[in-house]
C-alpha cells in the first residue's frame, strides 16, 4: 500500500513536469534598467506571484491564456501571453509610470461638462449665430453711414468748388472789362438767375473784393485794385 501511494505520487509530480510550461523574463524600467524588488504575479489557478531578484522572474504553468503584471512604486506593466503547448516562453516587461489617479481626477473634472455637453453645444450655437447676426448688422449699418457721409462729403466739396469757381469766373470778368461792369452784365455772361448773381456780389462785396454802387434801377460793381489771385 505504502508503495502504490509512493508511485501516484510520483506520477503526479512526474506529469506536472511534463505537462508544465515555463514563463519567465526580466522586468525593466523605462530606461531599460532592471528592476529589483518589482512585485510579478501571473492570473493561474491557483495565482502565483513573486518578487524579482535583479530584475528576473519565473513562473511554471499549464497550457492556457495568462495576464502578467508587474509592480514597482508607481510604475506598473501588464501583458497577456498565451501558452498553446509545453515549452519555454520569454516575456520581459517595461514598467511605466501609472497615470490612474491623474485619469480619476480629470474624468471627476470633466463630468460636469461631459453632462452639460449637449446643452452647452446648443447654447453655443446660438451665441455664434447672434453674434454673426449682430457683426453684419453692425457692418451694414456703419457702411451705409460711412457711404452717406462720404457722399454729403463730396456735395459740399462740389458746391464750395463750384462756388470758387463761380466767385473767380465773376472776378475774372470784371478784369476783362476794365474792373468794372454791371449786376445785369453779370446775370447775361453766366446765366444764371438774379438771386445767384446776388448772393455771390454779397460774398465779394462782403470780403471787400469788389464795390457796389447803386445806379438807376441796377447796381454798378466795380473791381477793387488789390491782389484777389488769392481768392
Amino acid at each position: 500500500m505504502r508503495w502504490l501511494l509512493i508511485f501516484l505520487i510520483f506520477i503526479l509530480t512526474f506529469s506536472e513536469t511534463v505537462f508544465a510550461s515555463e514563463i519567465h523574463g526580466r522586468v525593466f524600467d523605462f530606461e531599460l534598467q532592471p528592476v529589483n524588488g518589482a512585485v510579478v504575479e501571473i492570473s493561474s489557478s491557483p495565482q502565483q506571484r513573486m518578487v524579482t531578484k535583479d530584475g528576473s522572474y519565473r513562473f511554471e504553468v499549464p497550457m492556457g491564456v495568462y495576464v502578467i503584471k508587474a509592480q514597482h512604486r508607481d510604475l506598473q506593466a501588464g501583458e497577456e501571453v498565451t501558452v498553446p503547448d509545453e515549452g519555454v516562453f520569454v516575456l520581459d516587461l517595461i514598467l511605466f509610470p501609472s497615470f490612474h489617479e491623474e485619469d480619476e481626477l480629470l474624468k471627476d473634472e470633466m463630468s460636469p461638462y461631459l453632462d452639460n455637453a449637449p446643452t452647452n453645444s446648443r447654447l453655443g450655437k446660438i451665441l455664434t449665430v447672434v453674434f454673426l447676426v449682430l457683426l453684419l448688422s453692425s457692418i451694414y449699418i456703419f457702411r451705409g453711414r460711412f457711404q452717406k457721409n462720404s457722399i454729403d462729403d463730396n456735395s459740399v466739396q462740389e458746391v464750395v468748388s463750384d462756388e470758387k469757381e463761380d466767385l473767380r469766373g465773376v472776378i475774372d470778368f470784371l478784369k476783362r472789362n476794365g474792373g468794372r461792369a454791371t449786376q445785369k452784365d453779370l446775370r447775361k455772361e453766366f446765366g444764371l438767375s438774379e438771386a445767384k448773381i446776388s448772393l455771390m456780389v454779397s460774398e465779394l462785396e462782403s470780403n471787400g473784393i469788389i464795390r457796389k454802387f447803386k445806379k438807376g434801377r441796377g447796381n454798378i460793381l466795380i473791381l477793387e485794385k488789390r491782389d484777389t489771385s488769392r481768392h
